[in-house]
């Protein structure tokens, strides 16, 4: 919208009056121009507002003249995909622009591209700017643009008169020939004017935002794609190579990770089709209460792995969702602390989740919601993500194989990222079994305090470091350095009150197990509740921190020993 305002600007054309009419998933607005007098001719105001879309980068095909106004402070109702209810909002600028204009002057400050001629001028001016190449074999003045050359077009330019009506025009004619965007739009700093007469300056990123409007409004009025020209000096595809196997390695082939029976598999997508009101949305939710309670009668199937589910409705409010919960919760008398912190559940209607849409060319953009809730599955180590429905996380053709093909390999991304979400745990399980089989050994060679000391200090970096960092890379090395640090500390704990009384060891060890049954008992039941009131990063911080009071009492208790 705000590359249309400044090129209306420069065409000397300023519109009055802009509507804003959403600005999600992006600005949406009504440009408006008032004539000093009544235009009683609906086709030519017709031809007009063509082009003036045409001319901004605006939808050419909308303009009928019966179009209603959008009234300020109306809302905007969603009817497109991806669009929200927002409220309608006028401006109307006071920076000494006329206050109306004339039906022929707006006419003429955007006018379209007129059509190629078969002769050129005899005499053109001898301006042209050196800095932009021939685009053929054939002469400047063999490529008349309406009734100017390339070359006095260009040079127009370069003196920025009429430069807006010109660069049209010269955009007409190099789509036109086949030039590609990308080649168009690489003129740019050509055709910039840094320091015109009338004091206004340009940059090449505008010239090339004003270029890129010219070029869609080109390609629309002559249907013209922008074609896809090939380099010739490619990078020749990889050999084609067989792959032989004889079965020798057929048991180090790791098994498939089903979830929920053989319907949801940990790092693939799975697909439900049915017609609509067939249920699919309710047991979307049945899946995530199954998956997380590990009760596969719920959906009459077998749950291989208890995991942390989320569940992102787009097209039902939250209430509905809660109400769907509730009747399944109330059926198989699951309760709240069953599913407390292990099942997420979101409503589109709240917060739109769109993850690709569908550009004029046809390509597929990768929108930013794509990144987060990769980022937000590896952080909460979300194993299974249920979207629903497909068809309302992107806008793009569903008829279009190559665009669906792309929204689901984005889908594809996300079910990898939940499945390398339990790399902390494993690398936790990892570490700490690594330390603790020589555990007896580090022992007899450091000794069972300095032993503890180092674990301690190991320990209390690795959960300071999950209680900090947002990195999942830097999260999992700190569930490294937890098993790390806590592998021996147990063993050694124990071989020390054996020690303290040597006339009476299994009576040393029996009250050590019983004095750490209440910490063992407590410490879960305490961290849930730190976390679900300070968030998971104070929580182990917190962790941290009694670690750091253990590893104090330690250093005490060590040299007060000594002194006796």
């Amino acid at each position: 919208v705000d590359a249309a305002i400044r090129s209306a600007k420069a065409a000397g054309a300023a519109p009055t009056m802009t509507i804003v009419t959403g600005r999600h998933p992006h600005v949406l607005a009504q440009l408006w121009w008032r004539l000093v007098d009544a235009e009683r001719d609906g086709a030519a105001i017709k031809v007009l507002c063509s082009g003036i879309g045409l001319a901004l980068g605006g939808d050419s095909t909308v303009s009928n003249p019966s179009r209603v106004l959008r009234l300020g402070g109306s809302i905007a109702w969603p009817v497109k995909p991806g669009r929200i209810r927002e409220a309608t909002e006028v401006h109307i600028p006071e920076d000494g622009r006329p206050p109306a204009y004339w039906a022929a002057t707006l006419a003429k400050s955007f006018a379209a591209p007129t059509p190629l001629l078969n002769a050129a001028p005899k005499s053109p001016e001898k301006s042209a700017p050196p800095s932009v190449p021939s685009l053929s074999p054939l002469k400047p003045l063999d490529l008349p643009i309406g009734s100017l050359s390339v070359e006095a077009t260009l040079a127009a330019i370069q003196r920025n008169d009429r430069w807006h009506q010109n660069a049209v025009r010269l955009v007409g004619n190099w789509v036109a020939r086949g030039l590609s965007d990308a080649e168009i739009l690489s003129f740019a700093p050509a055709l910039t004017i840094g320091r015109a007469a009338d004091g206004r300056s340009y940059s090449p990123d505008q010239t090339r935002q004003q270029l890129a409007s010219m070029i869609i409004g080109a390609r629309r009025k002559w249907n013209v794609p922008n074609p896809q020209i090939a380099i010739d000096d490619k990078l020749p595809p990889p050999p084609l190579d067989i792959e032989w196997e004889d079965g020798a390695h057929a048991a180090m082939i790791p098994r498939r990770r089903w979830l929920v029976g053989s319907f949801a598999i940990r790092g693939h997508l799975t697909v439900l089709v049915a017609p609509p009101g067939a249920g699919k949305s309710t047991l979307g939710i049945a899946l995530a209460v199954a998956g997380v309670t590990g009760r596969g009668e719920i959906v009459g199937e077998t749950v291989h792995e208890t995991i942390k589910t989320w569940v992102w409705n787009n097209e039902d409010d939250r209430n509905e969702l809660r109400r769907r919960l509730a009747a399944i919760m109330q059926q198989w008398n699951v309760a709240p602390a069953d599913l407390r912190g292990k099942l997420g559940l979101n409503s589109g209607a709240e917060r739109p989740l769109v993850i690709a849409k569908a550009t004029k060319d046809g390509a597929v953009d990768r929108l930013p919601d794509i990144e987060a809730i990769i980022e937000r599955v590896q952080a909460e180590g979300i194993g299974l993500l249920i979207v629903d429905p497909f068809v309302e996380t992107h806008e793009v053709d569903e008829n279009n194989n190559a665009q669906i093909k792309a929204v689901a390999a984005m889908w594809r991304e996300v079910a990898q990222a939940a499945a390398i979400a339990g790399l902390g745990a494993a690398f936790y399980g990892v570490c700490n079994a690594a330390v603790r089989f020589p555990g007896d050994a580090l022992r007899a060679r450091f000794g069972d305090v300095p032993l503890m000391i180092a674990s301690l200090l190991v320990a209390i970096a690795g959960f300071a470091g999950l209680g900090f960092t947002e990195s999942f890379a830097a999260s999992v090395a700190a569930f490294a350095m937890v098993g790390l640090g806590t592998a021996v500390l147990i063993p050694c704990t124990f071989a020390m009150a054996a020690a303290f009384v040597p006339e009476n060891r299994p009576g040393a060890l029996s009250f050590m197990s019983l004095l750490t049954i209440v910490p063992r008992t407590l410490s879960p039941w305490l961290f849930g509740l730190a976390a679900a009131g300070l968030g998971i990063g104070a929580a182990f911080g917190l962790v941290a921190v009694a670690f750091g009071v253990a590893l104090v009492l330690l250093v005490v208790l060590s040299r007060v020993g000594k002194r006796k």
